[in-house]
């Protein structure tokens, strides 16, 4: 049978704020396919399910989608990471680190990061993985006011939807334990800064522009700004890091060491919630707390890195740090 030669017997919709991966597993599902065989119907040799699909589609399989399986090709295009460029990223490489993006390490059809994460009570509303989980800055469900999640809360496995069998309503059982991923579990609450700046971030992406200290930036550049603060949250050697020039009673008992030596979106949820929250506090009544904070570490500029790529409303600032 020639590639889009199928009859479909459903046609389900794209949900609103759905990822591209997810709306393609509930059209195979819905249809009696396996995920592989409704790839090969749709897409013939083309790779899906051995990428980061919702990353890497480009044009022409979008246009094939929308062609056989009758999405409008505008909303196609919003159901992909590239709905965040010029706003949380200047360009989306289909490949390496993304600022933002939560990677999900693709290896053949496994995933070995936890970069998908997951509200369980939105689940149980509705099946479906939603496009924002990915982004790194979102730890919290402001619908549900509960924590995000990044795994199997009894085995651990990544939280991978497109792997989930759909058979059972209601029932999004792990491939690796069973554990239904739409049963809440309760975890710790996120800090109310790390969830403020959540809120910030995601209203700076939305409307285009933020405005900081009486002036209106792009997306773009306060996203990224707070990207680069990022970088110098954390201790680096012998150098101090923002954390470590926190009064501790700002610090709320947040430890001032980085979990790890990747990159802030390599962390695992709980961690990034935490550095989240550490920032929030720093850059609260900008500039003058971080400035403060600067100066009693001390924290040099040089913690930073070059401040030539950093936007000018940071470089406005770290000027001012020896």
């Amino acid at each position: 049978m020639a590639r889009g030669d199928v009859r479909w017997c459903a046609h389900p919709r794209l949900h609103r704020g759905e990822i591209l991966s997810s709306w393609l597993h509930r059209y195979a599902w819905c249809n009696g396919l396996s995920g592989h065989s409704f790839a090969r119907h749709v897409f013939g040799e083309q790779p899906v399910w051995t990428r980061d699909i919702d990353r890497s589609a480009d044009g022409g399989l979008l246009s094939c989608a929308s062609a056989i399986l009758g999405e409008p090709l505008s909303r196609l295009r919003g159901a992909t990471i590239r709905r965040y460029e010029g706003r949380a990223f200047a360009s989306c490489t289909t490949n390496g680190w993304l600022p933002w993006l939560a990677p999900v390490g693709v290896y053949h059809r496994t995933r070995r990061h936890h970069g998908s994460a997951f509200c369980a009570q939105c689940l149980q509303e509705r099946a479906c993985a939603r496009l924002h989980w990915r982004m790194a800055w979102n730890v919290h469900c402001s619908r549900h006011e509960v924590a995000l999640q990044d795994a199997c809360p009894r085995c651990d496995a990544p939280f991978v939807f497109h792997r989930i069998s759909l058979a059972v309503h209601g029932r999004l059982a792990c491939p690796v334990c069973g554990h239904n991923f739409a049963n809440y579990v309760r975890s710790a609450p996120v800090p109310m800064r790390a969830r403020a700046l959540q809120l910030a971030l995601t209203a700076a992406c939305q409307r285009g522009c933020r405005v900081l200290d009486g002036e209106t930036i792009s997306a773009l550049e306060y996203v990224g700004g707070i990207r680069w603060l990022l970088g110098g949250l954390y201790g680096k050697s012998t150098w101090c890091g923002i954390a470590d020039a926190l009064p501790p009673r700002l610090r709320g008992g947040v430890p001032c060491r980085a979990p790890s030596r990747l990159p802030f979106e390599y962390w695992r949820i709980h961690e990034r919630a935490k550095a989240l929250a550490l920032l929030a506090t720093a850059v609260e009544d900008w500039p003058a707390r971080l400035l403060a904070a600067c100066r009693r570490g001390p924290v040099y500029q040089a913690r930073f890195g070059r401040l030539e790529r950093a936007p000018d409303w940071v470089v406005r600032t770290l000027a001012q740090v020896r």
